[in-house]
């Protein structure tokens, strides 16, 4: 599933771009439009695929609304709790830059900055994202800071994934299946999460992989 999802993202991106560059785009539109309800038309024909088709374009067409979300979406908008990363170490942006300057958990009281009680994985996590794009990507510190993005609607997707294990883990089939899925998969909440640099996504992981665990 992981890898289908993987391909799947592979060949959306290459006709984004071919799609961008295009003269007459409308006739993408038309032929990727035909050729997406050709496939998925065969797999769901196919008794033993239907399921795995159905599960496969609800994910996929959840990720690409992410996607378009984050693409669309500033770091800072639709937040109240991130600040800047020059706000003098407070809010999320600031927990994160301080972890990039001083590379050590914070040595004085955590309730004195702004946001600075959260547990910090998420944190030092982005910090170490950002360094690295900055020395070995050699992006600005602009462009690092947004691209933060790119771990939290990875941690989107791996909600989805996690929610069809604990789904499948009850034998759900067809509409018992689909419907929660769909839900998941398109729920505004985690929409924003996808573009939110905070650790509110990453902690649904968390609770998700925890109720797997405890299923299993």
């Amino acid at each position: 599933m992981t890898i289908g999802i993987t391909c799947f993202t592979g060949v959306i991106l290459i006709c984004a771009y071919l799609y961008q560059y295009s003269v007459h785009q409308v006739y993408w539109m038309l032929i990727g439009g035909w050729l997406l309800v050709f496939i998925c038309g065969i797999f769901f024909y196919q008794p033993k695929l239907r399921r795995k088709c159905c599960v496969f374009v609800i994910m996929g067409f959840g990720f690409l609304l992410k996607y378009v979300y984050v693409c669309y979406t500033s770091i800072y908008t639709r937040q109240h709790d991130v600040r800047d990363f020059t706000d003098e170490y407070k809010g999320h942006a600031g927990y994160i830059q301080y972890f990039i300057d001083n590379h050590h958990l914070p040595d004085f009281d955590p309730t004195t900055h702004y946001q600075f009680y959260h547990p910090p994985l998420h944190h030092i996590i982005s910090a170490i994202w950002i360094e690295a794009s900055e020395r070995i990507f050699d992006l600005e510190p602009e462009v690092a800071q947004e691209s933060l993005q790119s771990l939290t609607l990875f941690y989107a997707i791996v909600i989805v994934i996690l929610s069809y294990r604990i789904l499948q883990h009850f034998n759900l089939r067809g509409c018992a299946l689909y419907i929660p899925l769909i839900i998941i998969a398109f729920h505004p909440a985690f929409i924003l999460f996808s573009g939110s640099i905070n650790n509110d996504v990453l902690s649904v992981v968390f609770i998700l992989g925890a109720i797997l665990c405890t299923l299993q």
